[in-house]
């Protein structure tokens, strides 16, 4: 209405300024003549009243009598379902009468319906008997819509809000005892002596199993179980001491093309050469010379345009997973009729059930429930599967022989496990957990302690090899509570990197050497005894 108001009034200046032909005069002492001529709303006999204020929500004739037909009906109607809006706002709208119907309520809603009338007749002054009080939740008139210190003001006046009220989801709680609190959640209990997430090396060794790290130097040979120091003396010194780990075929022309020329880019920006002496020939098959560099250039591609930018699990689908479809299809491995080994993606499975997972006698830490991405392990024939589907095991619930009830895991064999960080955490973390559970199955199925579990912690681009193995502790050197072993890693040792097609080459030469220890060694000497003890009962 007022624009339309605004609008008239231009439109009649116009044509009175089109009318006099009159140009406003140059002089000051003849401008306030010249404006005392300009139509008025009092002179052009305008049908609504000056108002002091612009503002055309304040522009609001109080005199009903001014007001379009029906204006007084819909302000009735308004006034009605207010009403019933504020008495039966409760969610409980008839178990809570009682409450409602309070003095004190009705008292607020008496108040603030009067202040509503006020501001619907452009008065901008509130009621003084709630100036200052909040209103309660369950008592609002408009229930979805702001209230007048909510809404804010417009050049100090309140705005009154008179779009319609859309329905809302939320149901408005009863009002709460004042003699009465909430209790807090478990999850968000303030308590100083909650227990803590395990996130470093050093809480491990506070867990049952206690699980301890120390680097190769710094342990008796003694001390390290016969198995374990045979796959350190038999298969990771070979490969780490070896330096032929590039095929020789990767320097002819129709392989090296115009992107290797012998030299990579690392994330240093710089140029590093190939050593001669790093070239060996019949390294792989024929045919799997081709795809094995495309797969490497396509890594190293990878992985320097995700390095720093991207989640892990992407880092792994583009970096990590490449190199492990292209460990299964190697010929060493697999035949046209029968793989040996395959790499499972197991992001997502938990250690179950919970009492594998290392505990805190003393409750400092929570229980580490902690999971692992990625994992080798060995295929098993038909006749295998039965025997470990139908087998009797001490541990009841689901068929499982390691530290996961997962249907597609649970009897399948894992010598070697993987896990990916991208930040500044540390995968070892993780891998302590995930074997100390292996262990603690081992320990309470009765299968070999002795057999270690190699572990690959992946940091961005380096991959690291350390190797967990179980101690026995005597009773007389242990606590009461504590078990009967503990887990120790041993490492770590640099593996190789996806910065260059040398270093994605050693990674290959070291993954191919696990492999081959998990089936001349482990397979034999740990899968047979479980199969063997699956038929006990």
């Amino acid at each position: 209405m007022a624009d339309e108001r605004n609008l008239l009034l231009s439109k009649s200046t116009f044509a009175h300024l089109k009318k006099s032909r009159s140009t406003p005069p140059s002089s000051s002492s003849t401008i306030t003549a010249w404006v005392q001529q300009l139509p008025t709303p009092e002179n052009i006999g305008h049908p609504f009243p000056q108002h002091p204020s612009l503002n055309p929500l304040r522009s609001i004739d109080p005199n009903p009598q001014r007001h379009p037909p029906g204006f007084q009906e819909s302000k009735q109607a308004s006034r009605k379902s207010l009403k019933r809006r504020a008495t039966h706002s409760h969610p409980h709208n008839r178990a809570s009468q009682s409450r409602v119907a309070s003095s004190e309520h009705v008292k607020r809603r008496s108040a603030r319906i009067a202040s509503l009338r006020g501001r619907m007749r452009g008065q901008s002054s509130r009621c003084d008997d709630i100036e200052g009080e909040p209103t309660p939740k369950h008592a609002m008139a408009l229930r979805g819509r702001p209230t007048a210190t909510q809404s804010g003001s417009l050049h100090g006046a309140p705005i009154p809000n008179f779009l319609p009220s859309t329905p809302s989801s939320r149901v408005s709680s009863p009002p709460k005892s004042p003699g009465k609190s909430r209790p807090s959640s478990p999850s968000k209990s303030t308590n100083s002596h909650a227990s803590k997430v395990i996130t470093k090396r050093e809480h491990l060794a506070q867990m049952q199993p206690d699980v301890t790290f120390c680097p190769i130097d710094g342990i008796k040979e003694k001390s390290v179980p016969q198995e374990t120091r045979a796959l350190w003396t038999g298969y990771i010194f070979p490969a780490r001491d070896e330096q032929k780990v590039v095929p020789q075929e990767l320097k002819a022309s129709r392989l090296r093309g115009e992107r290797l020329q012998a030299t990579i880019n690392t994330p240093m920006k710089t140029k590093v050469q190939i050593p001669e002496s790093n070239y060996a020939p019949r390294l792989f098959q024929d045919g799997e010379m081709a795809r094995l560099f495309n797969t490497a250039m396509d890594v190293i591609r990878q992985a320097g345009m995700y390095r720093g930018v991207c989640y892990e699990p992407h880092w792994v689908s583009k970096v990590v997973a490449p190199l492990m479809t292209e460990l299964e299809k190697l010929s060493s491995f697999a035949s046209a009729t029968n793989r040996r080994i395959e790499t499972l993606n197991i992001s997502e499975v938990l250690i179950a059930p919970r009492e594998l997972c290392p505990t805190s006698p003393s409750s400092a830490f929570a229980d580490a429930n902690k999971k692992v991405d990625y994992a080798i392990a060995l295929t098993l024939s038909e006749n295998e599967k039965r025997t470990l589907n139908q087998g009797t095991y001490c541990m009841d619930g689901p068929v499982s022989i390691n530290q996961a009830t997962s249907s597609f895991v649970s009897i399948k064999p894992m010598p070697v496990c993987f896990e990916v960080k991208t930040d500044d955490r540390d995968p070892l973390v993780q891998l302590g957990t995930w074997n100390a559970a292996e262990f603690e199955k081992r320990h309470r199925e009765g299968y070999p302690m002795t057999v270690p579990i190699p572990s690959v912690a992946i940091y961005g681009d380096y991959w690291q090899l350390s190797i967990a193995f179980a101690v026995v502790v005597p009773a007389k050197d242990r606590r009461k509570d504590a078990k009967p072993y503990r887990v120790q890693f041993l490492g770590p040792i640099e593996m190789g990197n996806t910065c260059s097609v040398d270093g994605v080459f050693r990674i290959l030469h070291f993954l191919k050497a696990l492999v081959k220890w998990s089936l001349e060694i482990y397979e034999p000497v740990y899968l047979k005894k479980v199969l063997a003890m699956a038929n006990r009962g």
